[in-house]
């Protein structure tokens, strides 16, 4: 015999039947509080929802529209930040390419850039053909490896907040010499270093003095060879510092590009953690 199946009575609002359903008003609500359970889940469920309820024209209940936040892309956010030492916010974007183009677009025409010569080949697509060609940003490409201290020093220049240096992907020991480099020069340059080869299990850039770190999660972090994201995360700061202006352009970046992963995505990309 099959099993009782309880309904609700039919209940009449304004004239409609709504079949025991909970009234819209309140499904609204309801919705929105969904989205703010997601994140205290251990594995979270994957909102898809572009927009979310509104408790009236223009006032929004935490989330507005997925392009500019979602419950998963902050569960996302939250775990490179958690596992890179140092580390104290994350920043997601769709791509390495898109996450490279947030890094550089602050910068700014006329900016100088150092970079080591053996980087992921679509940075150097970005920093030849987009940095240079179209931003009008100077690039520098040097073996960091093989040149002495003194050609890596004369190669800062004094513009080079709005440059950046870029240590190589796989040596760590040179990650430490050009931090070194970059923070004993007087013109204190912005320093982001790659570190998805060595991964956060034997590499912590942030601790070494390193101004943001750049993961592609397509790799050893996730995994599974199915997703493409590429986090920025970056270490604790004052209001009034660098880093902190710096962060705030990212995520107007962020927002106003719309280079993020899709919600399903940073689902999956969770699992390598």
């Amino acid at each position: 015999m099959s099993p009782t199946l309880h309904l609700k009575p039919t209940v009449v609002t304004n004239g409609h039947h709504n079949n025991g359903v909970t009234r819209r008003n309140e499904s609204l609500a309801l919705t929105a509080s969904a989205h703010s359970r997601i994140l205290s889940r251990p594995i979270p469920s994957i909102s898809l929802s572009t927009t979310c309820a509104q408790s009236a024209p223009g006032q929004q209940q935490g989330y507005e529209y997925s392009r500019s936040d979602n419950p998963n892309r902050n569960a996302l956010e939250k775990m490179p930040a958690s596992i890179e030492k140092g580390g104290e916010e994350a920043l997601a974007f769709g791509s390495a390419s898109a996450a490279t183009g947030a890094v550089v677009q602050p910068l700014g025409s006329g900016a100088h850039l150092l970079s080591v010569n053996d980087v992921y080949g679509g940075t150097y697509r970005y920093l030849k053909r987009v940095a240079s060609e179209i931003q009008s940003i100077e690039v520098t490409l040097l073996d960091l490896e093989r040149v002495d201290e003194d050609l890596i020093w004369e190669n800062i220049r004094e513009n080079d907040y709005q440059g950046a240096s870029s240590p190589s992907r796989t040596n760590p020991t040179l990650k430490l010499r050009i931090t070194q480099i970059a923070h004993s020069h007087p013109s204190q340059p912005f320093l982001p270093v790659d570190n998805t080869f060595l991964s956060p299990f034997y590499s912590s850039p942030l601790q070494f003095g390193a101004d943001v770190v750049l993961h592609s999660l397509t790799k050893y972090v996730n995994g599974h060879s199915d997703v493409v994201i590429r986090p920025l995360i970056l270490p604790a700061s004052s209001p009034s510092s660098q880093t902190h202006a710096f962060r705030d352009k990212l995520r107007f970046l962020q927002n106003s590009t719309g280079a993020v992963p899709s919600p399903y995505d940073s689902w999956l990309a969770q699992r390598g953690a």
